[in-house]
């Protein structure tokens, strides 16, 4: 009998990968570009989007030692906005 698992991967905008893993954009993007976040994706509308599980990864977050709750942010949107009503964070200028 053959076992077939499904998983649902959780997406972040590059933007919200940014904030969460303290990278700038332009870190994101490149990686994204290199093909080091291979689940990477775009939206629709051409948002970019990275799965959370490259973030993992990669090491660049942890999410046993996030701040924020990752699963969250990845369910919704305006990462830094959401961290920032968590009283998790202070928002950037």
């Amino acid at each position: 009998m053959e076992l077939s698992m499904k998983y649902e991967l959780n997406y972040v905008t590059q933007d919200e990968a940014a904030t969460i893993c303290g990278k700038a954009k332009d870190t994101i993007r490149r990686y994204r570009s290199d093909g080091r976040l291979p689940n990477s994706r775009s939206r629709p509308d051409g948002t970019p989007e990275v799965a959370v599980i490259d973030l993992v990864a990669m090491n660049l977050l942890n999410p046993l030692l996030a701040k924020a709750d990752v699963i969250g942010i990845a369910s919704s949107s305006g990462a830094e906005s959401d961290l920032v009503a968590a009283g998790r964070c202070e928002r950037r200028a």
